[in-house]
């Protein structure tokens, strides 16, 4: 019952923009963050848009289990820090930071601060950093909401969805 052929193509789809071609992150702490947590959240949208935002929510709070599960195992990093073998953080966390960023400060305003980052760090511009990221973020949003933001991105505190 779950469409894994337009998921794994949605998520695989999705490097065209964060990752291999668009934009080539340093290869960093964070730059998991770029590639993989962005494309988590295009497959999320992606998903969204086919089949509605409660199968999206369930998808999400699948992630949510599978990180909140995993991370016992690993020593636990900020998202913005992640490495690319610590996945549970990069697509799991990711996908469920990227979710609650957008109902913090909506879809439209998340797509616009994608749409200018990607702009200011596609190549052959230098390769973006985490922080470049979270930069634009902070620049395009109301300063009440940077401790939010912080917990989301900076911090280990635990998530929830409701």
């Amino acid at each position: 019952q779950q469409d894994v052929i337009n998921e794994l193509a949605g998520h695989e789809l999705s490097h065209l923009w964060w990752g291999n071609n668009q934009i080539n992150p340093d290869d960093r702490d964070g730059s998991a963050m770029l590639t993989e947590t962005m494309a988590m959240y295009t497959e999320m949208m992606l998903l969204k848009k086919m089949y509605g935002k409660e199968k999206m929510l369930d998808r999400i709070k699948m992630h949510l289990d599978i990180y909140s599960f995993s991370k016992g195992f690993s020593i636990e990093q900020p998202l913005y820090k992640v490495q690319a073998g610590e996945t549970h953080i990069s697509y799991s966390k990711g996908a469920v930071v990227m979710y609650l960023l957008s109902e913090l400060i909506g879809e439209q305003k998340l797509n616009e601060v994608l749409r200018n980052f990607m702009e200011k760090n596609k190549y052959p511009n230098p390769k973006p950093v985490s922080t470049d990221f979270l930069d634009e973020l902070y620049r395009s949003t109301n300063p009440s909401l940077h401790p939010k933001l912080d917990t989301l991105f900076k911090t280990t505190e635990p998530l929830s969805v409701e």
